[in-house]
């Protein structure tokens, strides 16, 4: 794929220029200490690479021009020391092109350039190498595959960021890749936080060229919005792209991942993993099908204590389009203004090892003409049902824990092996901890009691909690089944 971009003249004597984009290995780096003069990116892909400099302060650089697209430099171009792979952020210079140039070989201290910087004789005045102050800067540059880091600190946005290209943004502490999800090195206390007070801002707008198979990532990140309006966190900008959101923290936006047909577009696939999402004004997570057989997937994450203000009002809302699916996998999700989770018509949901809890409307509301599964999952204390499956559609629920759901623990629902509870089953509710207690009728009925416990065929058995959050070891054996309905 070809890539154009725009180039900021600072002289009048300046050209712009466009040319193939630049190397899909390229690693772009942003720091609370950098600069958008800086070159800021790495290339690793090229022959031979020298020594990364993107992560440093920049360096000032003269290239004198011997062709349009080779030149010697001062300091001076060498296989290692500012050596290929590297990138020149041109400022100024009689007949140069301003921006980004990437060092593709040096032979003797002739660098060749990936297009053309000006004529030959021209002199072209920039940085080589150091970090970039902001996402956008980076982003601008950017190109499919890239990987954008971002450390550790505070980054307050004023203005929407907009992501053109399919590529992953990652925070990390100290080296990239250092922020691994699912582990203590991807927490809020590490990743960079992303914020804004400014009214209708998005920290991040994806508008890459729409139908993308490559999914663009967002890794390790904070993002927090605390204006008087907000906007959305995540929102998708063209049909058709695939997005992951991967240990991230969002709060206080109207939806924190907008994959909807609204003011924005499609997804064709989401993932939200090890991700926690609160006080959204609208939605946690929207999602809207594009067409065929797409789907969502939301695991290991925690969503709580947002609203659902529109259409079917729910934290986690599929919504009415093309044939899709909501598959959620050891999430819990609770004390949500509306329902937990709602999906509406020609949708197919799966949920399992799952928390929902607290819930001001339904538990979990599903539509027609779909097939669903909801099993091995606590549905506690919700303020309505706490499954209601309003339809024509085909619901097995299989081996929940249900109770003090205010209008029936379920609705058109025949509910296979349920598990009544007579007490709350947390350890702290109320404090966020939804690990089992050992409370008789509460969490002591649910510990080493999950599904399955004996497999197809015989041969392998276990003894899984049923919930999300397991207790540790589980137990030697499983309680006796009498207790399941």
């Amino acid at each position: 794929m070809r890539k154009f971009l725009a180039i900021i003249c600072v002289l009048l004597t300046c050209q712009s220029a466009s040319w193939a984009a630049f190397g899909a290995a390229t690693a772009w780096d942003v720091r609370t200490t950098g600069s958008t003069a800086n070159g800021a990116g790495f290339d690793s892909g090229v022959g031979s690479p020298g020594t990364d400099e993107s992560q440093g302060a920049g360096v000032a650089i003269t290239c004198t021009l011997t062709g349009t697209t080779t030149g010697t430099c001062s300091p001076a171009i060498t296989s290692t020391t500012h050596g290929p792979g590297n990138f020149i952020n041109i400022a100024s210079g009689s007949g140069c092109s301003t921006g980004r140039f990437e060092i593709l070989s040096q032979s003797g201290g002739v660098a060749t350039f990936d297009h053309a910087m000006g004529s030959s004789t021209n002199v072209c005045v920039g940085v080589i190498g150091g970090s970039s102050l902001t996402l956008q800067d980076v982003a601008t540059s950017s190109t499919n595959g890239n990987t954008i880091y971002m450390k550790s600190g505070t980054y307050t946005v004023t203005a929407r960021t907009t992501i053109t290209a399919t590529e992953t943004v990652a925070g990390y502490t100290s080296t990239h890749g250092d922020e691994i999800p699912g582990t203590s090195s991807c927490t809020t206390t590490n990743n960079p936080l992303i914020t804004t007070s400014t009214n209708s801002v998005s920290p991040m707008i994806l508008t890459n060229t729409a139908g993308s198979v490559i999914p663009n990532v967002y890794q390790c990140l904070h993002l927090t919005n605390t204006a008087a309006t907000p906007a959305e966190a995540l929102a998708n900008g063209a049909h058709g792209i695939g997005v992951a959101v991967i240990g991230l923290t969002i709060s206080g936006f109207t939806k924190a991942v907008d994959c909807d047909n609204g003011t924005y577009f499609d997804c064709a696939e989401l993932m939200v993993s090890w991700t926690e999402i609160s006080n959204s004004t609208v939605y946690a997570v929207t999602y809207n099908p594009v067409g065929g057989c797409y789907c969502a997937i939301i695991n290991d994450s925690y969503i709580h204590d947002n609203a659902g203000t529109i259409a079917c009002q729910a934290a986690i809302m599929l919504e009415a389009g093309p044939p899709g699916s909501l598959s959620m996998d050891r999430d819990i999700v609770t004390n949500n203004s509306a329902s937990g989770v709602c999906a509406q018509t020609s949708t197919t949901v799966n949920i399992k090892d799952s928390v929902i809890a607290g819930s001001g409307q339904e538990g979990i509301l599903t539509g027609v003409n779909s097939e669903n599964y909801v099993g091995n999952s606590i549905i506690y204390g919700n303020t309505n049902h706490g499954i209601n499956n309003a339809g024509s559609a085909y619901m097995f629920a299989n081996w929940n824990a249900v109770g003090s759901n205010g209008s029936g623990d379920y609705s058109n629902v025949t509910p296979i092996n349920s598990i009544s509870l007579s007490a709350n089953p947390f350890v702290n509710s109320a404090g966020g901890n939804y690990a089992l207690n050992s409370t008789a009728g509460g969490g002591a009925l649910l510990i080493g009691l999950g599904f399955p416990h004996l497999f197809p065929g015989g041969d392998s058995t276990g003894y899984p909690d049923v919930g999300a959050v397991q207790s540790p070891g589980g137990a030697s054996s499983p309680s006796p089944y009498g207790s399941v309905q």
